[in-house]
C-alpha cells in the first residue's frame, strides 16, 4: 500500500495537542497517521487497528524501525472486535483515513477492497466506535470526498458528534472541493466557517500546501 495524499493532509491538518496522551488510528493501514501523529505529539500513546493482517504487519515493521517503537502499538483486528475486548482506554484524540465506497465496482485484490469500500468499517459504526472510546473532551479527525463527507456528517449529528472544524480541499483552485477534513466533538457548537486548501496550481504545490506538509515532506 503506498502512502497517499489523503493520510498526509489528515496527519498535517489534524490538531495534535500538547496534552494529549492516549490516542487511537483506526483502520490505519501502514501506519503513516499512527507515525505522523508520534511526531506530532511527544508524549502520547498511539494505538493503531487494522483488520488487514499484512498491513498490519508492515505497520508494526514501520513502528519498529521510526524514532517511536515504544509508544505506537498496531493490533491485528476489526475496530468492532477492539471496542468490545474488554476495558479499553479513554482516547483523547482518534483519527481515520476510512474506507468509504458503497457501492461502486470492487477491486478484485481484496486487499484494496477492504481499504476502499466501507462493507468491514460502515459510517455508524466508526460513529458509534468515537462514541464510545472518545473522552468528554476529545475529538474525531477524519478525511472523505464531499459527498461522502456530508452523509458522514449528517449520521454523526444524530448520534450526538458535533462538526467542530473542516477543510475543503481541492486540487487546484479551479476545481470543487474534492476532499473534506473534518474534526467532531462530543460538544455541540456553532456550525464552523470551514476553511479552504488548494494543493496545486499551474503545476506546482501551493506555498499553502508546502507550509502544511513541510514537516513530513522531505523534498520541501
Amino acid at each position: 500500500m503506498k502512502v497517499g495524499t489523503d493520510s498526509v493532509l489528515l496527519g498535517s491538518w489534524m490538531r495534535c495537542m500538547a496534552e494529549d496522551r492516549m490516542l487511537l488510528d483506526i483502520g490505519c493501514g501502514t501506519g503513516i497517521l499512527s507515525l505522523m501523529a508520534a511526531q506530532r505529539t511527544p508524549h502520547a500513546m498511539i494505538t493503531g487497528i487494522e483488520i488487514d493482517g499484512i498491513s498490519a504487519k508492515e505497520a508494526k515493521e514501520n513502528a519498529l524501525r521510526s524514532p517511536w517503537p515504544g509508544r505506537i502499538e498496531i493490533l491485528n483486528c476489526s475496530v468492532q472486535e477492539y471496542a468490545s475486548s474488554g476495558e479499553v482506554p479513554v482516547f483523547d484524540h482518534i483519527f481515520s483515513n476510512p474506507p468509504y465506497f458503497s457501492s461502486s465496482l470492487k477491486s478484485p485484490e481484496k486487499r484494496k477492497s477492504e481499504a476502499r469500500h466501507n462493507d468491514s468499517l460502515p459510517f455508524e459504526t466508526l460513529i458509534d466506535t468515537a462514541m464510545r472510546l472518545m473522552s468528554d473532551d476529545g475529538r474525531l479527525s477524519i478525511i472523505l470526498p464531499a459527498d461522502e463527507s456530508r452523509i458522514f456528517t449528517e449520521k454523526a449529528h444524530l448520534k450526538g458528534l458535533y462538526l467542530a472544524r473542516a477543510c475543503h480541499v481541492k486540487t487546484t483552485s479551479a476545481k470543487p472541493p474534492k476532499r473534506i477534513l473534518s474534526e467532531f466533538s462530543k460538544k455541540a457548537v456553532p456550525a464552523p466557517f470551514p476553511e479552504t486548501l488548494t494543493i496545486q496550481d499551474n503545476g506546482t504545490y501551493t506555498a499553502q500546501y508546502r507550509k502544511l506538509t513541510e514537516d513530513f515532506h522531505p523534498f520541501f
